[in-house]
């Protein structure tokens, strides 16, 4: 079991429950407690999956970028990872056979989408991007989907789209080395690093008013535009201007970067609060 949870990157799949358990509550005011939890159990495992697949095929790269995985170490061999990666598929796709037909295929959309990013699309620039967005999107939308009301998830999901676009330049700032050598071409790359920070800069300026129309179309209160100003936004900022703009401080940005993301869906969740009460 330790090996199988240091396989899977399990911190993103805690994630996705989370975003689980808030899009719930956006869609319907509630937390219903059998869809939520088959759910969350459906995305974990779909995030453990995703992750796992991904290091099985990335795992030379990930002995220049990331030699502290399991798989790029050798601690876990690839006969045992593909085991894993299996029963992850299986798990997730069982429990989405629980929530419905509609809650379902959009975990079998996530599923060939992730698959798809791991083999073929990121290796293309900026639609390796868009991807991972995508996906982080989608897992906003599978409770809207079960509780048929999409429209609810749609800002959050807008959000989480944008916020993680720009995550991944960063991520692919950290990764540079590794992805020179397997022929891959990403933003960085093209741009250099300190071009690469501008944009970046750019992007998290162009964020502040993305996060702010909820408010201004009175869709979500006061309270949750001062939390993502003071629990988001200036800690993003801090973080961009203290953290060294180059190559090394590309992971500190993408981890805390990562961090971040507990207190943007949190600030999500008190915004539904609002707009349900």
């Amino acid at each position: 079991m330790k090996n199988f949870f240091r396989s899977t990157r399990y911190l993103n799949g805690l994630i996705a429950i989370f975003v689980v358990i808030v899009g719930f509550y956006l869609s319907s005011g509630r937390i219903p407690i059998m869809p939520t939890v088959l759910t969350a159990l459906s995305v974990f495992f779909l995030s453990c999956f995703a992750n796992i697949h991904n290091d099985i095929l990335d795992r030379d790269i990930d002995k220049i970028n990331h030699p502290e995985r399991p798989i790029a170490s050798g601690e876990i061999s690839i006969a045992k990872a593909k085991l894993y990666m299996y029963i992850s598929l299986v798990l997730s796709i069982l429990f989405a056979l629980f929530i419905g037909l509609r809650g379902l295929l959009t975990i079998v959309f996530i599923i060939f989408l992730s698959g798809l990013y791991n083999i073929y699309l990121k290796k293309t620039l900026l639609v390796s991007n868009i991807t991972v967005g995508l996906v982080t999107a989608l897992v906003f939308c599978v409770p809207g989907m079960i509780m048929h009301n999409i429209k609810s998830v749609c800002i959050p999901a807008l959000i989480a789209f944008y916020y993680n676009f720009i995550r991944e330049i960063a991520k692919d700032g950290q990764d540079i080395e590794g992805d020179k050598k397997s022929r891959r071409i990403t933003i960085p790359m093209i741009l250099g690093t300190k071009q690469t920070y501008l944009l970046i800069f750019i992007l998290l300026i162009l964020f502040v008013p993305f996060v702010s129309i909820p408010f201004f179309l009175h869709v979500y209160g006061k309270i949750y535009i001062l939390l993502m100003v003071f629990a988001v936004l200036d800690p993003i900022f801090i973080a961009f201007f203290y953290i060294p703009h180059n190559t090394e401080g590309f992971k500190k940005l993408s981890v805390y970067l990562k961090y971040i993301m507990l207190p943007i869906i949190l600030t999500i969740f008190i915004g539904g609060v609002e707009f349900w009460k």
